[in-house]
């Protein structure tokens, strides 16, 4: 049981990686984008890339537990009854490799998710307005 769940991770992992290789070859080749090397491109975007990759990663390690579903159920999120059947699929290699491409695309289009990571919260900055708090006693 758990060797089939470790393979069905590597081949999510695999697909996942497929997936954004491809994407990193598509900006390379784009004729409005003055970085043509991949490997520039993946240096300057591997946290956006780790970041979604780990979210894919979490929702798909929630299918093979068969939780997905009763989490969005949880979430007042309304699952019609041919993808939960689809949800609840043995997980096989094919299955996760599927999973592992289509979720890193699906979630390319994810503003937060899609070409930078959202900023860090500073605790000085009050994000309503993006200003920086004065420091006590001055003003």
């Amino acid at each position: 049981m758990h060797r089939q769940t470790i393979v069905a991770a590597i081949f999510f992992l695999v697909g996942s990686a497929m997936h954004t290789l491809a994407q990193i070859d598509a900006i390379a080749r784009a004729k409005n984008n003055p970085a043509n090397s991949r490997i520039g491109i993946l240096a300057t975007r591997w946290q956006t890339i780790v970041n979604r990759d780990a979210w894919a990663f979490a929702f798909f390690v929630l299918i093979l537990q068969g939780q997905f579903v009763a989490l969005l159920n949880a979430v007042k999120i309304p699952v019609p009854s041919a993808m939960a059947a689809v949800l609840d699929l043995h997980v096989g290699g094919a299955i996760a490799w599927m999973a592992g491409y289509l979720s890193d695309s699906a979630l390319a289009f994810i503003p937060g998710l899609n070409t930078s990571l959202p900023p860090a919260i500073d605790p000085g900055n009050d994000s309503s307005t993006g200003k920086i708090d004065a420091p006590q006693g001055k003003v």
